[in-house]
C-alpha cells in the first residue's frame, strides 16, 4: 500500500525530470541560436574582406553594415567600415560611424581611430583655409592700384573679341525654359540629371540661380590673363540681375593625355546673393569642390554635385 508521501515523491521526481528536459532543450536552442548568429556575423565579415580585396567598396560597405545589424557590438565591422570611408576621403562619414561604434562598444581601438579621423578633418579644414586665402590673395594682387589701369584696358578689347562666344552662351540660356543651367562645352559633366536636381534644390532653398560652365583653357587664356576675368565677363554679358552664382571650370584641351590635369575654377556671384552665399558658405562650397577635383575617382560633374550637396547642409 502506497502512502501519500510516496506519491508526492513520485510527482516531485517527475516534475524535476520534466524541468531538466526543458532546461536542456532551452540551453540547446540558445546554443544553436548563438552559433547561428556568430556564423552569420563571420560570413558577413569574410564577405566584406573579399569585396575589399576586389576593391569593391560599395558591396564591402553593405556587408559591414549587415554585420553591424547582426551584432551592433561588432568592433571589427565599425573599424572596417570607417577604413573604407577614410580611403575614399569621406572623413565625415568615417567619424559618424566611429562615433556610433564607440557608443555601442566603448572600444579603445575605435576611439583611437576616431581621433585619427578628427585629425584628418582638421587638416582638411586647414587646406580649405589655405585654398581660399590663396584665391583671395590672387584676386587682390590682380587688382592692385598700379595694375587697375592695365586690367581695365585688357578687358575692353577682350569683351569685343569674345562677344561671339558670350553671345552664344546668352542665346543658350535664353532658349532654356528652366532656371538652372549646365553649359558643358567640353563634355566633362557625366551626371547632368543628378547635378541639375541638386542645383534646382539649391535654387528652391536660396532663391539664387546657379550655373556651371566648363571650358578649355584655350577658350579664354589668349584674351584674358586670369580665369576670373573671363568668368566675370561671362556673368555681366549674360545676366542682367545680381541673383546668379556662376562657376566656370577650365582644363587643358589635351587633359585626357596628361598624368596630372592642371585644372582651375572660378566662382562669380551677384551682389544680392551675399546675405545667403556668405564668405563662410562659399568657403565650404569651394573646399568641397577643390577636394573632390583632386581625387582621381571623382568626376568633374560628381565634384560639383557633391559641393552643392555640401553647401546645402549649411543653408
Amino acid at each position: 500500500m502506497e502512502t501519500g508521501k510516496t506519491k508526492n515523491k513520485k510527482w516531485i521526481i517527475i516534475i524535476a525530470a520534466i524541468a531538466a528536459v526543458v532546461c536542456i532543450a532551452v540551453a540547446a536552442v540558445i546554443l544553436v541560436t548563438g552559433n547561428s548568429t556568430e556564423r552569420k556575423l563571420a560570413e558577413q565579415l569574410d564577405l566584406a574582406e573579399r569585396y575589399l580585396s576586389e576593391l569593391d567598396y560599395e558591396n564591402a560597405i553593405v556587408a559591414y553594415e549587415a554585420a553591424i545589424e547582426i551584432d551592433p557590438g561588432c568592433r571589427d565591422a565599425y573599424l572596417g567600415l570607417a577604413d573604407i570611408y577614410i580611403e575614399q576621403e569621406e572623413y565625415e562619414e568615417a567619424a559618424k560611424i566611429l562615433e556610433e561604434g564607440l557608443a555601442q562598444t566603448d572600444s579603445s581601438a575605435i576611439l583611437k581611430k576616431l581621433e585619427e579621423v578628427e585629425e584628418l578633418l582638421a587638416e582638411k579644414e586647414e587646406l580649405a583655409e589655405e585654398i581660399i586665402l590663396s584665391q583671395e590673395d590672387s584676386l587682390e594682387e590682380s587688382l592692385l592700384p598700379e595694375e587697375e589701369d592695365s586690367a581695365e584696358e585688357s578687358l575692353l578689347p577682350e569683351e569685343e573679341e569674345s562677344s561671339e562666344e558670350i553671345s552664344e552662351f546668352e542665346t543658350w540660356v535664353e532658349a532654356d525654359d528652366g532656371d538652372v543651367y549646365i553649359v558643358d562645352n567640353i563634355g566633362v559633366i557625366d551626371n547632368e540629371d543628378s547635378l541639375n536636381e541638386v542645383m534646382r534644390e539649391f535654387e528652391d532653398i536660396t532663391g539664387i540661380y546657379p550655373c556651371v560652365m566648363t571650358v578649355y583653357d584655350s577658350d579664354w587664356n589668349q584674351d584674358y590673363e586670369e580665369l576670373w576675368q573671363y568668368a566675370y565677363d561671362v556673368y555681366i554679358n549674360t545676366y542682367s540681375d545680381e541673383l546668379h552664382f556662376l562657376i566656370v571650370y577650365s582644363e587643358p584641351e589635351n587633359a585626357a593625355e596628361l598624368d596630372f590635369v592642371d585644372w582651375a575654377w572660378e566662382g562669380i556671384q551677384g551682389d544680392e546673393t551675399d546675405p545667403i552665399l556668405t564668405e563662410y558658405n562659399v568657403r565650404i562650397f569651394g573646399a568641397a569642390l577643390h577636394a573632390d577635383l583632386l581625387r582621381d575617382n571623382v568626376s568633374v560633374g560628381e565634384a560639383f554635385e557633391n559641393a552643392f550637396e555640401e553647401i546645402l547642409q549649411y543653408l
